[in-house]
């Protein structure tokens, strides 16, 4: 455990002060930020007793005193905030409430931490919970309950970086007008969280990467300042007011002042089960990127039942970079598994309202069941590009719209890719709009570009049944002896197949590699 003092300090007694010290010493423990021995802090909003932080006194909230005291450890050191992930007297979720009001979740407002330093701030709602309210006693909790807070706010006014932060295991319930999380600040994490809003909820979106553009541009009047190293993963997001994860870039008319661009880098948004986006109203897009966003990887994502109702909703939609574009691979998008997408206009949409994308990857996902009641209905959608634009090794199955649609100006590779059984059995896909090159792909039906690739080839209905596990039932595997296998062309920028498995020196056609070869 480290203690914050040396081992002199720690083997020195101290000596009494003199008796007419003793009201100076008052006044200056009145003022000054207690020093605590460790860098943990502890929180049970129902522990009534004297409040230091400490595990035998936890906070009950974290009040003006315990953000200074906090602020203080931060200085020299990373903290620690343990809530208690269940009540002592119940295995039932612990609540972070007012004194009284036990049941009513509060809001933990970020913008107390201090801006300076590059100490780590965590905040932890389920590794540990308080076994007593009498005598406080902490022991580790590995069950399923989590702190319940009502949100995590830095979106500011003063467009000020609140950086350095970790948010771990929390049940976040927003039952009014915000957002669960507001993220602005370098180095943030939220992670391994239950994240939703309630009915009382009435606006969004869940959780927000406050943008970099000004409301005159379409972003927000409290926008933020570029940030870097943001991570987002192992999460469930569902039932929202609005986007499950929007992540605010640049707006309109990039290159104008206010405007955002460049915007956030290294974004990272991995693992999360997102679902019921919208369901409270607002836009059902299970995440939404905005403008600029670069070094951005969505992976391994499971995004199902968006858009509760006919929104005008996708499964992942992401707009442009300026013009001209930084060079490289700005944003990918692998691995990730969009369907039961019943109003959904689009599984994965490349806009080009607010910049023209460049850079785009878009490999390993699987796309199925966009079945909205409004829209293309596609599996993809992509508009113009400034560069050409990857789509490799993707499965497309039972959309009501074309599997992959294109759009005047762009620019695209297909490579790989399985598409069966889209737009109610007529073409698979329209590439008759930019600049296509389009090979190695298989089909059911008819494909509908007339420029396709020599190696692509269709699929008869028997091929069909041979190819896919059970793709009504979700399972896209590869059966063994699939005419797909050992069809495609190797690609230099991916190595790997849906489930994360190297692909081999002989490569297959869709997400998944065969597990078994003829």
């Amino acid at each position: 455990m480290r203690t914050g003092l040396s081992q002199t300090q720690c083997g020195n007694y101290r000596m009494k002060a003199p008796r007419s010290l003793f009201p100076l010493f008052i006044l200056l423990a009145w003022l000054t930020p207690l020093r605590v021995d460790s860098a943990s802090f502890y929180v049970d909003s129902d522990w009534t007793g004297i409040r230091s932080g400490t595990a035998s006194q936890p906070f009950a909230v974290l009040d003006s005193s315990a953000w200074s005291n906090i602020n203080g450890a931060l200085a020299n050191d990373d903290v620690t905030i343990y809530f208690s992930a269940r009540k002592a007297s119940s295995n039932t979720p612990s609540y972070y409430h007012a004194a009284g009001i036990d049941g009513v979740q509060l809001e933990i407002d970020l913008t107390n931490k201090i801006t300076t330093g590059s100490h780590l701030l965590t905040l932890d709602g389920k590794s540990f919970y308080n076994t007593s309210e009498s005598s406080p006693s902490w022991a580790s909790y590995s069950g399923s309950n989590m702190c319940i807070v009502r949100d995590f706010n830095t979106e500011n006014i003063s467009h000020i970086k609140y950086s350095n932060i970790t948010l771990h295991g929390f049940k976040i319930m927003c039952n009014t007008g915000t957002k669960a999380v507001a993220i602005c600040g370098d180095n943030w994490t939220v992670e391994n969280c239950d994240i939703s809003h309630t009915s009382a909820a009435t606006d969004g979106p869940c959780v927000l990467l406050v943008p970099t553009a000004d409301g005159a541009h379409e972003g927000s009047s409290y926008y933020a300042p570029p940030c870097s190293n943001i991570t987002i993963r192992n999460n469930v997001i569902h039932d929202t007011f609005g986007e499950a994860i929007y992540l605010g870039g640049g707006g309109s008319s990039p290159g104008t002042a206010g405007s955002g661009y460049p915007s956030h880098t290294n974004v990272s948004v991995l693992n999360n089960e997102i679902y019921n986006a919208g369901r409270w109203g607002g836009q059902g897009d299970g995440i939404d990127v905005k403008g600029g966003i670069q070094q951005l990887t969505i992976c391994s994502n499971n995004i199902h039942d968006c858009a509760y109702a006919d929104q005008g909703s996708r499964g992942i939609v992401a707009q442009g970079q300026p013009s001209p574009a930084p060079s490289g691979a700005l944003q990918t998008y692998e691995r990730n598994c969009i369907h039961n997408m019943n109003h959904a206009t689009e599984g994965i949409t490349i806009a080009d309202t607010w910049g023209i994308p460049a850079g785009v990857n878009i490999r390993n996902n699987i796309i199925s069941g966009i079945t909205g009641g409004a829209g293309s209905k596609a599996g993809m959608a992509i508009y113009s590009s400034q560069n050409q634009l990857l789509i490799q090794n993707n499965t497309i199955y039972n959309c009501a719209g074309l599997g992959i649609g294109t759009a005047a100006g762009a620019n695209v590779l297909l490579r790989n890719n399985l598409l069966i059984a889209n737009n109610a059995g007529g073409h698979q896909v329209d590439l008759s709009h930019g600049t296509v090159d389009s090979d190695y792909n298989a089909y059911s039906n008819t494909w509908g570009y007339a420029s396709e690739g020599s190696h692509s080839f269709t699929l008869s209905a028997q091929d069909v049944t041979n190819t896919l596990v059970d793709a009504t039932n979700g399972d896209f595997h590869l059966v063994a002896g699939a005419p797909v296998i050992g069809k495609a062309e190797t690609q230099a920028m991916v190595s790997d197949d849906f489930s994360g498995a190297t692909r081999g020196p002989s490569w297959d056609i869709g997400a998944f590699r065969a597990t078994r070869r003829p």
